[in-house]
């Protein structure tokens, strides 16, 4: 059964469902699937029961505390939940448990949101950027609508004196009616799957007809600059978590990882902060890029979704293709710490789902989010299957 946050608290506010009833139906849909998936790494099934009954309290009495009250989440494995495993995908930091709650976790629970447990990522987050330059940690809730996500931003949102990275103004509300869209359909030679290409392109056409200006246009930064900027910062990085976790994660960490750990001990000083500069350099030509447009439309990914047992796709298009040439289109976005979000938009035929990436200017996610939402509505998702326990 497919239900949004907003569903969910309405059925809990009017009674029709208890929040420790719907907990209980979370673990057990978890138990039924997850073995297949292995999506999470942790569950606090005593933890979450536990709150679920705290909430129905406060629900009985009618004061909850957000729209979240009594909702049951999951967070990513690299952000710190008390008492829970933050392992960020690695055998070696199976033991290693925080004892405090990052601000995203603790707003969660202050806003009544039940906290399910931990959900799996790559070893050390490699497929992300590591959190040395990103300017917002993001919570791990998958959202099925666009309507949750900016549920969760209303609870997320807000600066913190903890964090100064967070006292940041917000950017004002678009001056034109219908976003300017600048649409990049590839970058530079990379490979992009036909299919991928002629649906995300559909849907650039059906944005134009609906009114917005939407501009082609190839990519508008340095490609090789961001590919040094991605090298320097990942693998000093990973150099520098081995540091802090000594011989337990050296030791435990996959072969990639150590590795990327090795190239970051040969890197200087300098080398750290000319990627430092060349991400500043980004970040002032993004924003000469949105002062004249809202939107950047690119595919989310440039592959169709590949097997689970193999790390990324070898080929794409024809081509062969290396660990990052599925993810091209997003690194980007984490370098200059921009809001962007991915909506899918379209079946290819084998029946596996395609996704548009919409990036908008520094500060302005509560525009992108709204734009979404409404984007959303006008385009319905393509229906994907609903997983059966018993299957």
């Amino acid at each position: 059964m497919e239900e949004t946050i907003g569903e969910l608290a309405a059925a809990l506010n009017a009674g029709r469902l208890t929040s420790r009833a719907l907990v209980q139906r979370c673990l057990a849909r978890i138990a039924a699937l997850d073995g297949r998936f292995n999506s999470f790494v942790a569950l606090d099934e005593a933890g979450a029961l536990a709150a679920a009954r705290e909430s129905d309290a406060r629900l009985a009495r009618a004061a909850p505390r957000s729209l979240l009250e009594g909702v049951p989440l999951s967070i990513k494995d690299n952000i710190h939940a008390a008492g829970l495993p933050s392992t960020w995908g690695s055998r070696a930091l199976a033991d290693y448990r925080p004892d405090i709650d990052e601000l995203p976790v603790a707003r969660l629970r202050a806003a009544g949101a039940i906290i399910l447990g931990k959900t799996n990522v790559p070893e050390l987050t490699l497929e992300g950027f590591p959190a040395i330059l990103t300017d917002f940690e993001t919570i791990g809730t998958l959202t099925r609508t666009v309507d949750d996500a900016l549920t969760l931003d209303s609870v997320l949102a807000g600066s913190d004196a903890r964090d100064r990275r967070s006292l940041y103004a917000a950017a004002p509300p678009w001056a034109v009616e219908r976003p300017r869209i600048i649409y990049i359909p590839k970058f530079g030679e990379g490979p992009v799957d036909p299919e991928v290409a002629r649906i995300v392109a559909d849907f650039a056409r059906t944005l134009e007809r609906e009114g917005h200006v939407v501009k082609e246009a190839p990519v508008f930064f340095d490609l090789e600059d961001a590919a040094r900027i991605w090298h320097v910062v990942s693998r000093a990085g990973v150099a520098w978590l081995m540091q802090w976790n000594g011989a337990r994660l050296e030791d435990g960490a996959g072969a990639s990882a150590r590795a990327m750990a090795a190239d970051g001990r040969k890197l200087a000083a300098a080398d750290y902060t000319d990627a430092l500069e060349r991400a500043g350099a980004l970040r002032r030509r993004c924003a000469e890029l949105f002062a004249n447009a809202e939107l950047v439309l690119t595919p989310t990914a440039a592959a169709l979704p590949w097997p689970a047992e193999t790390p990324f796709p070898d080929t794409i298009a024809g081509r062969q293709a290396g660990p990052r040439d599925h993810a091209i289109f997003t690194g980007w976005v984490n370098i200059a710490g921009l809001p962007a979000i991915s909506l899918p938009i379209g079946l290819a035929e084998s029946g596996l789902p395609v996704g548009v990436q919409l990036a908008a200017g520094f500060g302005a996610d509560s525009a992108l989010l709204a734009f979404a939402r409404d984007a959303s509505r006008r385009h319905k998702p393509p229906p994907l299957p609903i997983m059966d326990p018993s299957s």
